[in-house]
């Protein structure tokens, strides 16, 4: 192939550019796995890097385990349908109603009942009790405590003093699954409640604040790296094909200082 040129873009950074901001505590959810990485000063903390299998994929195999979705026709995918009935039914709801929840009692105002439509040849009833508690998944924690809500904490507890509360003051949501309704506010009520806990008491944050991308969530990496694309970084940044072929070596992309010698 005749590439002119050349430039990785970490899409945490890139998601940045969409808010013309340099730091921030990026956090993507996509469908196999969350990604956190923080930035500063638009070089990413790669040190502090965390990634957990809680994704758009979990959440669609709690829908599969609670949900009777029958004998499916040969034409018919399970997989399509738990993530049409996902993105169709369910939402994230308050951590106050999943708590009672979670003991078996009723709560009010309670969730409607709804009749999800399977080919316009049958269909199944999906409880409001499902609806507002399979993306409960992505907050319970595992056998070593994490969860997205400790990622986020264990990073800024981690990270330097200087840049905690920047941090937790620039929280930036990516990818598909933080589309969910209530998934921002959810998060933020979990965050706030684990600071009263003794492991993260003393970190001396009161409140996070969420930044609200200007497009959807699922592109807003792309749409960074087309910004990025525009401005003359691109040129500075770039790996040329004279450069690669006369010089042989490639950036170190993070850092865009060093570079490494091919061997």
């Amino acid at each position: 192939m005749q590439v002119a040129s050349l430039c990785f873009v970490p899409s945490h950074c890139a998601s940045l550019f969409t808010l013309g901001i340099s730091t921030g505590l990026v956090l993507d959810v996509g469908y196999k796995e969350a990604i956190l990485i923080p930035v500063c000063e638009g070089v990413p903390v790669l040190r502090l890097w965390q990634a957990m299998a809680l994704a758009g994929q979990t959440v669609e195999n709690q829908i599969k385990t609670r949900i009777d979705i029958g004998q499916l026709s040969p034409d018919e995918s399970i997989d399509n349908i738990a993530e049409d009935i996902k993105a169709r039914t369910c939402f994230v709801t308050s951590l106050k109603r999943s708590k009672i929840l979670a003991t078996g009692q009723n709560v009010e105002p309670k969730t409607s009942d709804v009749e999800y439509h399977i080919n316009g040849e049958r269909s199944i009833t999906i409880s409001g009790d499902i609806r507002e508690t399979v993306h409960d998944v992505l907050f319970e924690e595992n056998i070593d405590e994490m969860s997205i809500t400790t990622m986020i904490l264990e990073t800024i507890i981690n990270s330097n003093v200087d840049t905690r509360l920047k941090l937790a003051e620039n929280i930036v949501l990516i990818g598909g699954t933080v589309m969910a309704k209530g998934f921002m506010s959810r998060l933020k009520e979990e965050l706030v409640e684990k600071l009263k806990s003794p492991k993260y008491n003393n970190l001396k944050i009161t409140k996070f604040k969420f930044h609200i991308a200007p497009a959807f969530e699922n592109y807003i990496a792309w749409l960074g790296g087309s910004i990025f694309g525009s401005t003359n970084n691109l040129n500075i940044l770039s790996q040329t094909r004279e450069n690669y072929i006369n010089e042989n070596f490639v950036p170190d992309w993070p850092t865009t200082f060093t570079r490494q010698k091919i061997e």
